[in-house]
């Protein structure tokens, strides 16, 4: 199961996708946003985590005056190779794996 660190700029975005036959887990180190899974938003915050279904559409915006961080858990391992290729980021991310 790979654990993923990520940073994201104030404004940054990821756009709708899903993950076929992964969940995925983010747990907020620090910062803020929006994610919207399904057609549910919720805002979220440091020291929260989310759950996100396999095959459950979701975006996710970022918010506030800091950078948020992110630790990523995707189960069963996959979805996590396109950071690899440093494709699939959105803007303003960065990332590293742990």
């Amino acid at each position: 199961m790979p654990l993923w660190v990520a940073a994201f700029e104030p404004g940054a975005e990821i756009p709708r996708h899903s993950h076929a036959q992964s969940a995925e887990i983010l747990y907020i180190l620090s910062g803020a946003g929006e994610v919207t899974i399904g057609s549910e938003k919720l805002a979220f915050a440091a020291d929260q985590a989310i759950h996100l279904p396999e095959d459950q559409p979701h975006a996710v915006r970022f918010k506030g005056p800091e950078k948020t961080v992110v630790v990523q858990i995707y189960a069963p391992a996959g979805p996590e190779q396109r950071f690899k290729e440093g494709a699939g980021r959105g803007k303003g991310a960065a990332g590293s794996k742990t």
